[in-house]
C-alpha cells in the first residue's frame, strides 16, 4: 500500500468523522469533499491522472487511419 492510498484512507476517515459529529451544513460540504478525494485516492493510488496517447495509425499495418470528420 503506497502513501497516497494511506492518505486516501485518512481523508475518508476524517470526512466521516467530521460529517458524523457536525451539525453545520458548510462542514458537511467539507466532509463530502474529503470523502470524495479519499475514495478517489484510495482507488487510483495517484494524485494526478496520466492519459494515454491515442494513436492515429492502424496498429497492424502502420498506415494512417482516415478520419470521418
Amino acid at each position: 500500500m503506497n502513501k497516497v492510498r494511506l492518505i486516501g484512507i485518512a481523508m475518508m476517515l476524517s470526512g466521516i468523522f467530521i460529517g458524523y459529529l457536525s451539525t453545520r451544513t458548510d462542514l458537511h460540504l467539507l466532509s463530502g469533499i474529503l470523502l470524495g478525494l479519499g475514495i478517489g485516492w484510495l482507488i487510483t493510488g495517484k494524485f494526478n491522472a496520466h492519459h494515454r496517447k491515442v494513436s492515429t495509425r492502424n496498429t497492424r499495418t502502420g498506415v494512417p487511419v482516415k478520419s470521418n470528420r
